[in-house]
């Protein structure tokens, strides 16, 4: 079981960081991070992401996997 850490608010400009977490026991390496299906950062050791300033750029689906 996975989830997708953010911030409960976030204002235009704000660095906009997401964590990709796994449940107590769960073992996964690789932590793969998803916008709109698309992938936009990977990190084999660190499930945190530093997804940018946020502007509508930013706005999307994000989701995210671990290997």
């Amino acid at each position: 079981w996975l989830t997708l850490k953010v911030p409960a608010f976030v204002c235009e400009g704000d660095e906009l960081y997401v964590s990709c977490a796994g449940y107590p026991g769960y073992s996964a390496r690789d932590a793969v991070l998803y916008k709109d299906n698309k992938v936009i950062g990977s990190s084999p050791s660190n499930a945190d992401f530093l997804v940018g300033r946020a502007n509508m750029t930013t706005s999307g689906l994000y989701r995210c996997t671990r290997q």
